[in-house]
């Protein structure tokens, strides 16, 4: 997996960032158990938004996290709207 992440890093231009956002996505979506995802994300993972984001864990800066959460809730929000 890690050679895969290098390959869509330098393809599409990458940052640091970028990859740990797309990695702690797919920890969120992925199966593993409750166990896991403590150990890979942080004991807060299960709240939304920035609450939910550990940077010594995730390496995401909360200013990103609360970005993806706002947008969403706004694109939620027009979804319900209509």
């Amino acid at each position: 997996m890690l050679e895969e992440y290098a390959i869509a890093a330098q393809r599409w231009k990458l940052g640091v960032c970028d990859l740990s956002e797309i990695a702690r996505n797919s920890v969120l979506q992925s199966s593993f158990e409750h166990s896991e995802k403590l150990k890979w994300l942080g004991p807060t993972y299960k709240q939304p938004g920035a609450d939910g984001n550990d940077i010594r864990f995730t390496n995401i800066p909360n200013i990103r996290i609360c970005y993806r959460y706002e947008t969403l809730q706004d694109e939620l929000h027009l979804i319900n709207r209509y």
